[in-house]
């Protein structure tokens, strides 16, 4: 008993390391929007717009709370450490929600789309520390949670690599998975609305020279 209650004591620690992490990568967040230069129709208070004094109010408000549950922390490490990891519901919700959130924003930052965020554009220079702050909060979170529940977090994996071992058995999944690339194709690559490719080029171009049409000649 005295072993379990150590560990979980040493392990608070990491709440107060991350914690006090989050809270200065969320002061950053903000210095860093705050000096973005604003269009003057667009200032509301401050020199800023409406849009990203709420954005800023809401790093605010995640970063006092980082900052609080650091200092709670404090009195509090062993019990809340030992709380969270006894419950797996929520140790894998929160741990899909987070992975989630910081695989959007990460691909967001290194790929995004250029109908969405153009890059560069005056959009993308204060989507990036947003998207930036999002990241890091996702990976603290997770590392957090990874570190005082990976016994529970390899179990649920080990389930649902199970799971979909199983599934990918199953013939009917290959039959779903052959007509969902038939509508992929039919809709996204074919007709390109939205993707950046030249796919559908590529397959037009193909189509038309194997029915006689001479490359460079007929068709370019």
């Amino acid at each position: 008993m005295s072993d379990s209650i150590g560990r979980y004591r040493r392990q608070g620690r990491i709440p107060l390391a991350l914690s006090f992490a989050c809270a200065v990568e969320s002061a950053l967040a903000i210095l860093w929007l705050a000096r973005i230069p604003t269009d003057p129709k667009n200032a509301w208070v401050a020199g800023l717009s409406a849009q990203r004094l709420t954005t800023i109010l809401g790093i605010l408000l995640v970063g006092l709370a980082f900052l609080g549950a650091g200092i709670l922390s404090l009195r509090y490490s062993g019990t809340l450490v030992a709380r969270i990891s006894q419950s797996r519901r929520a140790i894998v919700i929160a741990s899909v929600v987070l992975a989630f959130v910081g695989a959007v924003s990460w691909v967001l930052i290194i790929l995004p789309p250029p109908s969405l965020i153009p890059r560069p554009s005056a959009l993308w220079n204060r989507s990036l520390p947003v998207l930036l702050w999002l990241g890091l909060m996702s990976f603290h979170s997770l590392l957090f949670v990874a570190l005082i529940a990976f016994q529970r977090l390899r179990e649920w994996v080990t389930w649902l690599r199970g799971r979909i071992t199983h599934w990918i058995a199953q013939p009917s999944t290959g039959y779903s998975l052959l007509a969902l690339s038939v509508l992929i194709s039919l809709t996204q690559v074919y007709y390109v609305h939205y993707n950046i490719g030249d796919e559908g080029d590529t397959f037009a171009v193909g189509w038309l020279v194997a029915r006689g049409w001479t490359l460079y000649k007929d068709v370019f």
